[in-house]
């Protein structure tokens, strides 16, 4: 394992790192990634920016976007009967702030650790296919949750205009289900557990 580690720390690159000290700018970054859902069908994506101020600090705005098209396919005595078909999207807005450490024996290397704190609000809904027996074919989940992270930058190139931003985050809040047929909508708590990989291509303004 400390192989590992060490091959990875030889092989960053050295030089000015963004959103810290060493940069002679506040960084301004533009990071995002896309995918398709293998497991249920869809795809999806996260978007967003990132700049930078007073050097170890930046804000920034992402836009999430899920689609799952899960289904089930029925054979009853050798015939095929159409495909049950869900329909779920999920798209939020994430507002985050970050702090970077300025670590003197991370100071060599282009990696940046840091924390943040994010507040994600959005919709969630879920339809089922009319054509078969569910427990509801629509239903809205809207919510606003808040919380820690933690995370690092890790540079790709030696002129550090790409990075990789990783990180982990525990958000709680309140959550609002609203489902057809029932009158009354449900609130209730959420939390979450998040981890997101994003690429970033970073610009000095």
């Amino acid at each position: 394992m400390k192989n590992y580690i060490l091959i990875l720390f030889t092989t960053l690159a050295f030089g000015q790192k963004p959103f810290s000290k060493q940069n002679t700018y506040n960084t301004f970054a533009v990071k995002g990634i896309a995918y398709f859902n293998l497991l249920d069908g869809g795809y999806g994506g996260v978007f967003g920016f990132e700049k930078g101020f007073a050097k170890q600090h930046s804000i920034g705005l992402k836009y999430s976007y899920d689609l799952a098209t899960p289904h089930t396919e029925n054979t009853t005595d050798g015939s095929n009967d159409p495909i049950n078909y869900s329909h779920n999207k999920n798209q939020s807005f994430i507002l985050e702030y970050k702090y970077y450490f300025d670590f003197k024996f991370l100071s060599k290397y282009t990696m940046s650790p840091y924390v943040s704190l994010s507040y994600k609000f959005g919709k969630k809904t879920l339809e089922n296919d009319r054509d078969y027996p569910h427990d509801f074919y629509y239903r809205e989940i809207k919510y606003n949750i808040l919380g820690p992270g933690i995370g690092t930058l890790i540079s790709l190139d030696d002129s550090k205009t790409w990075t990789v931003d990783t990180q982990i985050s525990y958000l709680m809040g309140q959550k609002n289900v609203m489902t057809e047929g029932i009158s009354n909508s449900k609130s209730s708590m959420m939390d979450k557990l998040r981890f997101e990989i994003l690429v970033a291509y970073n610009l000095d303004w």
